[in-house]
């Protein structure tokens, strides 16, 4: 890793800052989420991104903060703060991954019981 930090600290190209870039968020990203990523894998995902970047997701600022695309949104882990202020605004319908669970009991019958009745203390010390 120290090599890494150390190729984008140096005098090297950009090329070579560019990969060791690459090298560290691989690193990182199977570190934190558990995958097994190649570096091959990620740069071939690269150059078939790269066209449609700039398309469909152009970044736009606004009050100090990035957005992107709806379908980066959705996806997005929210912060504290952002989840604070949406609950004090009242805007929970902007919340990701939030369920909508209805008000009212289950409307099907209950089921029957197949377990056995257990035994009361008294008849299993009568029993022995």
């Amino acid at each position: 890793m120290e090599s890494l930090v150390g190729a984008i600290a140096d005098n090297s190209t950009i090329e070579e800052k560019e990969e060791a870039l690459r090298r560290i968020r691989v690193f990182y990203f199977n570190r934190v989420t558990g995958n097994t990523l190649s570096v091959e894998e990620v740069r071939i995902y690269e150059t078939l991104k790269k066209p449609e970047q700039h398309s469909e997701s152009e970044t736009q600022c606004t009050e100090g903060e990035t957005t992107t695309s709806t379908s980066s949104d959705e996806a997005r882990v929210l912060t504290f703060a952002e989840l604070q202020e949406l609950l004090k605004s009242g805007n929970v319908s902007q919340i990701p991954n939030i369920k909508v669970i209805p008000e009212r009991l289950n409307e099907a019958p209950p089921s029957q019981s197949s377990a056995p009745l257990r035994k009361k203390p008294w008849e299993v010390a009568a029993e022995s």
